[in-house]
């Protein structure tokens, strides 16, 4: 008798097992697998939030993220197949484009406040005005097309007829050079600018011409923002997919979107910048002390603005407001149907 009631116990403690075991079994299979390639730039940020925090997990997704130090490399990537989703600067998205790539967009990241890029002037130097650096030498990250604050600085330049002397010096060497007097002025991007200004190694030449807060990237690329303000350099960067992934696994795509938006809603707020600060540095990050990386994490997520679109870009003027700019000076033909790549099955722009 005993024996057949530990039987019956086994039995109905198996039989109370068996749905709890399948619901967990059916949870973890339920979770889709998805491949992101990334790349290490501030703008990356929010699907490193997803990852860590658990956004993506959350969503129901099993993320491998495939990291690389550019973004052309992340964007060859996904475009030859190795990744689900890919993140790349607008204007290569839109070069792709332009090239035959079926590109649609996922979600869009990293808007850059005005301030981002500065002219900075070497702070022994009286410079008041544009033209004060006629003749002078100037600092530039690259002289190829490739470096868009720098192509915007330049057309600042050419359209009031001020000649200067561009010499190529790298951001994170451009405190050196204004010390040295190797050059008289750069065209720096954050953090690096922060860094010289509070350095005392340099100041901001405010001429109405460069733009807000000296910044004629922001100026030239940029739009006022639906709640207004200064104008912001709104989706410079962005995830994206392609058109037979999306046909393929829309409820998936749209899952990564929700991901990405509910991180750019935590990075919104204050509590969370010093996690912030830790996970760029954690992904971002090269050779240098602690010090000097929260440092430089605070200045880059000081200039930056994250919005969330889990539903769709509704901002998606302001990647053709780029896509014109871009056609200006020649980094684009601009005939990118912007509209087309930023609607899918759940958003129609």
């Amino acid at each position: 008798m005993e024996r057949r009631h530990r039987v019956l116990a086994l039995v109905f403690a198996i039989a109370i097992a068996v749905p709890g075991i399948y619901i967990a079994v059916s949870f973890l299979s339920a979770r889709q697998q998805v491949t992101i390639a990334t790349y290490r730039q501030t703008a990356s940020l929010p699907v490193w939030i997803a990852q860590d925090m658990g956004f993506f997990r959350n969503r129901g997704l099993d993320v491998q993220l495939l990291e690389f130090s550019g973004a052309g490399l992340a964007a060859h990537v996904l475009v030859t197949g190795g990744a689900d989703v890919g993140g790349m600067p607008t204007v290569l998205a839109l070069q792709n484009v332009e090239a035959g790539v079926p590109l649609r967009l996922v979600h869009a990241t990293a808007d850059w406040r005005a301030g981002t890029s500065q002219l900075l002037v070497r702070s022994s130097l009286p410079i008041r005005s544009l033209e004060d650096l006629r003749g002078r030498t100037i600092g530039f990250e690259d002289l190829a097309t490739t470096c868009l604050p720098c192509v915007a600085f330049q057309r600042v330049f050419d359209a009031n007829g001020i000649a200067i002397t561009r010499v190529e010096v790298p951001d994170y060497k451009v405190e050196e050079a204004l010390n040295a007097s190797t050059v008289d002025a750069a065209v720096v991007t954050s953090p690096y600018n922060t860094f010289a200004v509070e350095h005392g190694a340099a100041y901001v030449l405010v001429d109405p011409r460069v733009g807000p807060e000296g910044d004629a990237s922001v100026a030239a690329y940029g739009v006022t923002p639906p709640s207004g303000g200064l104008p912001e350099w709104m989706g410079s960067a962005a995830y994206w997919t392609t058109t037979s992934y999306l046909a393929a696994k829309p409820d998936v795509v749209h899952r990564v979107a929700r991901a990405i938006a509910d991180a750019a809603g935590w990075l919104r707020d204050p509590q969370n910048l010093q996690t912030a600060r830790d996970v760029l540095i954690k992904y971002a990050g090269g050779l240098g002390t602690p010090s000097y990386f929260q440092a430089a994490a605070r200045a880059v997520l000081d200039k930056t603005e994250w919005r969330s679109y889990p539903d769709g870009y509704v901002d998606w003027r302001a990647m053709e407001a780029q896509r014109d700019a871009f056609a200006v000076v020649g980094l684009v033909r601009g005939d990118a149907d912007v509209r087309a790549l930023v609607s899918n099955p759940w958003f129609q722009a």
